[in-house]
């Protein structure tokens, strides 16, 4: 697969997100369950495995506390598979545990502390995971935020962003 540079990490293009592992559908709360039941340990290894022989090198998450046993699982069984965090809470216990290359400041979160007028509270996390020697970056579903952040010259190393507006 076609890949991208992050820092000193090669990076596939293609990044196995974390939605389907952690119930978000956005179909409604039934299709939420099932996704949930159906995404045990074994099977979200299972499912990493196989990205990775895919030719898939990076998962992207968002619930670290779930994902530390599986990452560990993978990494015992020789894994090479690389981490991204999608994250907004605290910093440095999460890389310990799981040992992304970067952590990225959750896009649910960043939009609603934009809108408060908290954006400071985004950068001093960027701030922060820079501080614990992985790669910062900041997702947004409002546009709005990752031009400002741009605009501004804050010191991330990448924005994760939709397609859309939510």
């Amino acid at each position: 697969l076609p890949a991208i540079r992050l820092g000193d990490h090669e990076v596939t293009r293609l990044i196995a997100g974390s939605n389907p592992i952690s119930g978000y559908s956005y179909l409604g709360p039934l299709m939420d369950r099932h996704m949930k039941e159906y995404f045990t340990p074994e099977r979200i290894v299972e499912l990493l495995e196989n990205c990775e022989r895919a030719g898939i090198n990076t998962h992207q998450f968002s619930s670290p506390e779930k994902m530390a046993d599986i990452f560990r699982t993978l990494r015992e069984r020789g894994s090479k598979m690389k981490f991204i965090s999608l994250h907004s809470g605290e910093v440095q216990k999460m890389i310990e545990e799981t040992q992304p290359i970067a952590v990225v400041h959750h896009g649910g979160a960043t939009d609603k502390l934009f809108r408060e007028g908290k954006s400071q509270e985004v950068h001093d996390f960027v701030k922060r995971v820079h501080d614990a020697g992985v790669l910062a970056g900041v997702s947004a579903h409002n546009p709005d935020c990752i031009k400002r952040i741009a605009d501004e010259g804050w010191e991330n190393d990448l924005f994760m962003t939709c397609f859309y507006y939510l």
